[in-house]
């Protein structure tokens, strides 16, 4: 272990910069989620969920799935029955025709492609107040505008994969209870970055696509790695 990561393959002791410490960008946040990096305007945007509003942090300030989580309770939305069945879906950008690609989730979340987009993984985190949850990674192939060859990729442990992102070599960044961990494209646990509190939700940014931005529990964090950020070919 060194500070704050755990090496747990060889491979993984070259992905961190033990001198790149985590860093606190900002706190006081309900529940952030979704991260998203602007490159063009150099900003994040994070939803606060309960607070009903997006956040943008700056340097100088400083596709999809439908789960049932948004209305299990008043404190994420609003609760209520839920019109239509946890399930994800395509939306064809060519037409806008809107497909079910798979139906067999319990609560779809957070998803993202391999680099050269042959791979879907979808996070699986169950129902929501369940005794024994279903909660894993999984992993489709793309043949076209289906997905085929569902199969269960990797499992997070302690907690559950909420949002997660691909850098370049195909490694999954996955949020996790104790922080981040780095999966590579066999499922193989290659080693984790320790957060003080719960990640959510995740993404790679900055400059170079090398900063990843931490939504955990109340609180936004960054940290530098040695790999970058995958972006779409």
């Amino acid at each position: 272990m060194v500070e704050s990561f755990v090496i747990l393959d060889p491979r993984f002791r070259a992905f961190v910069l033990p001198n790149a410490p985590l860093v606190k960008l900002a706190e006081g946040f309900a529940w952030p989620e979704g991260p998203v990096w602007f490159g063009d305007q150099e900003c994040l945007l994070v939803s606060d969920l309960p607070n009903d509003r997006i956040m943008r942090w700056t340097e100088q300030s400083g596709w999809f799935s439908d789960p049932q989580y948004g209305i299990n309770t008043d404190y994420e939305g609003g609760k209520q029955a839920p019109e239509l069945p946890p399930t994800l879906y395509r939306l064809d950008p060519r037409d806008g025709t809107l497909a079910v690609v798979a139906d067999d989730f319990d609560g779809p979340n957070g998803l993202c492609f391999s680099p050269d987009e042959c791979r879907l993984y979808v996070a699986e985190s169950g129902r929501q107040f369940a005794a024994d949850p279903v909660q894993h990674i999984r992993a489709f192939d793309v043949v076209g505008d289906r997905l085929a060859n569902g199969r269960v990729f990797h499992k997070v442990e302690p907690g559950f994969a909420d949002g997660f992102r691909c850098d370049e070599d195909g490694h999954l960044w996955s949020s996790a209870a104790d922080g981040v961990h780095c999966i590579d494209p066999s499922g193989a646990l290659l080693g984790k970055i320790l957060v003080p509190s719960t990640v959510a939700n995740l993404t790679f940014g900055g400059r170079n696509r090398s900063r990843l931005f931490l939504c955990a529990s109340h609180t936004l964090y960054a940290i530098y790695i040695n790999q970058r950020g995958a972006q779409r070919p």
